[in-house]
């Protein structure tokens, strides 16, 4: 799938000329430069390559900050060596912790933004092969 840079029109197949021997390849609405498109899988609008992380558009993925679900399922495929004092550790297992903040994130509803932000390549495409 393509889009027109022009006029945003998304199409299967380049208008082709042939113009002293070379071929070129216009959008077949406007005639105007295009390059490939995907289609996100949140809000199904198609979006240029660099507009996409994995299988989402960027818009969409910065509106997942409060679906705790999701972030859920990326954070478990980014752990960090996050050092907490040894008393926690005594007392609760790794889940134990895992499980009573990410409850306090979703309890306090706390908005993920930064998280998601920080690296939203990363995000969406470990969201994009978790959710497979």
């Amino acid at each position: 799938m393509y889009k027109c840079y022009n006029c945003k029109t998304t199409f299967e197949e380049p208008k082709i000329t042939n113009f002293e021997g070379a071929k070129y390849a216009f959008c077949p609405h406007c005639n105007g430069d295009f390059d490939e498109a995907e289609i996100c899988k949140e809000c199904g609008n198609c979006f240029f390559k660099e507009d996409m992380a994995g299988d989402f558009c960027k818009e969409c993925l910065k509106g997942f900050s409060k679906d705790y679900k999701k972030i859920k399922l990326v954070a478990e495929n980014d752990l960090s060596d996050f050092k907490l004092p040894r008393l926690f550790k005594i007392i609760f297992s790794n889940e134990e912790l895992k499980n009573i903040l990410y409850r306090f994130i979703e309890d306090n509803h706390i908005d993920c933004s930064g998280y998601i932000n920080e690296d939203i390549d990363f995000f969406g495409e470990t969201l994009s092969e978790v959710i497979k």
